[in-house]
């Protein structure tokens, strides 16, 4: 068993499915892309900065939104799903803004 890093040939999968994915919907939002080979082989990310493209692509792609994971950060939350996409492992993130509170207080009712 060796313990070298994976070739940059692990990933020519993933990158194939990319150029299939941007040639199939070219008229959905852009939108950023990252394939990795870490932690369980090669890996495809759709990174969406913008609700409407997470939900444009997520429809695009056939991803369940029952199967989404989320996570909080300081100014922003993500929005998560994962599916197999001929035998790759395909991840869909919503970078999704915080509600935005009034800086003027709420008129009180009379």
């Amino acid at each position: 068993m060796s313990n070298h890093a994976p070739s940059a040939a692990t990933q020519t999968a993933a990158a194939r499915i990319l150029l299939a994915l941007v040639t199939r919907f070219p008229d959905l939002p852009a939108v950023g892309f990252d394939i990795t080979a870490y932690p369980v082989g090669p890996n495809l990310r759709v990174n969406a900065h913008d609700p409407a493209a997470f939900e444009q692509w997520r429809e695009a792609l056939a991803m369940d939104p029952q199967t989404a994971a989320g996570e909080p950060y300081d100014t922003f939350h993500t929005i998560e799903i994962t599916r197999d996409y001929d035998g790759i492992r395909l991840l869909l993130v919503g970078y999704m803004p915080l509600p935005v509170e009034s800086a003027e207080p709420a008129p009180i009712a009379a």
